[in-house]
């Protein structure tokens, strides 16, 4: 398994917070935001009253941070790298708002939502290798039609939303076929609402399952 690209990955952090003085100067701490993680496209004054604050094309720790906002129950953060990276940084931005006065409300209700956004070479073919059972069905039906080769492509796995027990819906899990590669280089590209390494890990376990099956 082999790691051929990061698409926009991004973690969102649920939590409340309360500055027991009195709401901040919000130019100023966007300024500090500003100098701190060299974002070069910033909110206007104007977007600085609205209930999400959005910073973009940042840099940390010598990667660049595509999207930071700032919403009234939490933030997210994404970019083309690990998510370790990601939460690195929000960890730093957590101190921030510590120095700011800032403390936590009701910290049971927090969660992090991750998700990873890799595009892998296999040295299998997990498309074939994780196939519905209606595959055949399926292929004879459409190629009888459109007269064109039909070949597994991926898998998508979702949450149901009802019975969960969270705030906001983790992202689906999703493999699928990189558009425009041949289906003989076997690159993917591969969501989960995993940390990257876990991610990387997951794959690497479906792509030996796969060589064992002869996929």
């Amino acid at each position: 398994m082999e790691l051929a690209d990061y698409g926009v990955s991004q973690i969102v952090y649920l939590m409340n917070v309360v500055r027991p003085q009195g709401q901040a100067y919000l130019p100023e701490i966007a300024a500090k935001v500003i100098s701190k993680y060299q974002f070069a496209k910033l909110p206007s004054l104007e977007d600085l009253s609205k209930e999400s604050v959005k910073f973009q094309i940042g840099k940390f720790n010598d990667v660049q941070i595509n999207e930071f906002s700032v919403y009234g129950d939490g933030i997210l953060v994404n970019g083309r790298c690990p998510t370790e990276v990601l939460e690195d940084f929000m960890n730093d931005v957590l101190k921030f708002t510590k120095e700011l006065g800032a403390i936590p409300v009701l910290p049971h209700r927090n969660e992090v939502h991750f998700e990873s956004n890799i595009v892998v070479q296999s040295k299998a073919d997990l498309g074939a290798f994780i196939i519905p059972k209606a595959e055949a069905l399926i292929r004879g039906y459409v190629e009888q039609r459109v007269q064109v080769p039909l070949l597994p492509s991926g898998v998508v796995l979702d949450f149901e939303p009802n019975p969960l027990k969270v705030r906001r819906k983790p992202s689906r899990f999703f493999i699928e076929r990189r558009y425009g590669v041949k289906f003989e280089d076997n690159v993917f590209l591969c969501i989960a609402p995993l940390k990257t390494k876990d991610h990387i890990e997951l794959l690497t376990e479906l792509e030996n399952e796969a060589l064992k099956s002869g996929q």
